[in-house]
């Protein structure tokens, strides 16, 4: 969507933008301050995390977007609503907490939001004059195997010794 000056294209993809931008926040919020149930919590989260992928989708980083599809919401979503299911007893969360921790996860919150959007004014972003001619995948891939390699493997090995552990801990005797 970046860099084109079809009016239709740019149309739809600002209309995409503010969409999922809007759902997105509108999610954030209900999983935070208004969903009790569990459930529905995650769904929010997954309604978040799709916003996510429209946003990487529009800004034409299609293996960023495919990625945070299959993976956050197709399998960590999945991973964490089951632990939800799997949980006795667990599906409706109390109002717990007093007005004091409100108080100071909220000031917290709005340290953090200020602090950021601080970064994102000064920070001197570099922006390109063309558009990137070759799709993110086969970049991302080129330099996973060429100047990545080396730490490519170590997460490869890491995750090996620990879907290993996983094994032996689960496994009953």
């Amino acid at each position: 969507m970046l860099g084109t000056t079809d009016p239709l294209t740019t149309f739809v993809g600002t209309l995409a933008f503010w969409v999922s931008a809007i759902a997105s926040i509108a999610a954030a919020y209900m999983m935070v301050a208004s969903i009790k149930n569990l459930i529905r919590a995650a769904l929010a989260l997954t309604t978040v995390l799709g916003g996510v992928a429209v946003m990487y989708a529009l800004l034409g980083a299609d293996f960023l977007a495919v990625a945070q599809l299959v993976i956050y919401i197709g399998a960590v979503m999945v991973l964490i609503i089951f632990a939800i299911f799997m949980t006795p007893g667990q599906i409706d969360v109390p109002g717990l907490v007093g007005a004091g921790q409100r108080l100071g996860a909220m000031a917290v919150a709005v340290g953090v939001g200020a602090l950021s959007i601080w970064v994102v004014i000064a920070t001197p972003w570099r922006i390109r004059d063309t558009l990137l001619d070759i799709p993110t995948a086969e970049s991302i891939g080129g330099l996973m195997l060429t100047r990545y390699v080396l730490p490519f493997e170590i997460a490869s090995l890491l995750l090996t010794v620990a879907l290993i552990g996983a094994i032996v801990i689960a496994r009953e005797d």
